[in-house]
């Protein structure tokens, strides 16, 4: 991520906090460096709440992580749609009762995300568009 985001990732956020979708973060990210990158990525101040694993001294995919990242956020389970490019956390989150999907690219995120009515079908940036 210091690299840079994934190309196509940041306009799907920008869409999901212009349709007034209420976005959240769960990282493993280092409580050290998150700092800096929250100072050089502008979409890290989208989110309303972003849980770090070194703040809840848990590590995804433990379920326990999930169940602390509720509790932060003030949402039950079922409430959350997770999404995270590793299976074993994706499993862990729908083993709590989260509706979580794998990301594999921002193309097929969209269609998913479309499919389950958080973006409009028209709506996709030309970042998008292939």
């Amino acid at each position: 991520m210091m690299a840079g985001p994934i190309a196509g990732s940041v306009d799907l956020l920008a869409q999901l906090r212009d349709q007034e979708v209420p976005i959240y973060a769960l990282s493993n990210w280092s409580a050290e460096t998150f700092p800096f990158a929250r100072k050089r990525f502008e979409f890290l101040q989208w989110f309303r709440a972003i849980v770090l694993s070194a703040e809840v001294h848990l590590v995804k995919p433990d379920p326990r992580i999930f169940q602390r990242f509720c509790e932060k956020v003030a949402l039950l389970p079922e409430q959350i749609i997770y999404i995270d490019d590793l299976q074993h956390s994706v499993e862990s989150a729908r083993r709590i009762g989260m509706y979580a999907i794998r990301f594999s690219d921002p193309a097929t995120l969209r269609e998913e995300l479309v499919q389950l009515g958080l973006l409009r079908s028209g709506h996709a940036s030309s970042a998008l568009k292939r």
